[in-house]
């Protein structure tokens, strides 16, 4: 079960994504990538207490154009067509609104920095000779 939640910094947000497994957290990147949510890499991946933690960078813009591109495929998947019309194109928009506000919801303070525990690594600690 992978699950999604925001950290606001303004005009940019931080998407932190839970996973059970790693093959889970690398088929929601590559969703989120695929379908426009993110152009950058994912940050992360380590396993803190049984659970798969990583984060990407994005927006609210981004965010609510990856869930129309996901509710649009899913329904050419489950019909075989593509989707027509300026109707479903508002319902579908309105969707991915709601699917974003319900993430939004459940925002982290921004005091919670949830980040990879060896990104502000500087290596090892050595004596010099």
């Amino acid at each position: 079960m992978v699950k999604l939640n925001i950290q606001d910094f303004g005009s940019s947000q931080k998407l932190l994504i839970f996973a059970e497994t790693a093959i889970e957290l690398e088929y929601q990147y590559n969703s989120l990538y695929n379908f426009g949510a993110t152009s950058g890499e994912l940050f992360g991946g380590d396993e803190i207490n049984d659970v798969f933690i990583a984060y990407i960078w994005t927006n609210k813009k981004k965010m609510i154009k990856y869930f129309s591109n996901l509710l649009h495929n899913r329904y050419w998947l489950k019909t075989g067509r593509d989707p027509e019309g300026s109707m479903f194109d508002n319902l579908i928009t309105k969707r991915a609104e709601k699917l974003y506000s319900e993430i939004e919801k459940r925002a982290l303070p921004r005091k919670m920095l949830i980040c990879n525990p060896n990104e502000h690594s500087f290596g090892k600690i050595t004596a010099e000779k």
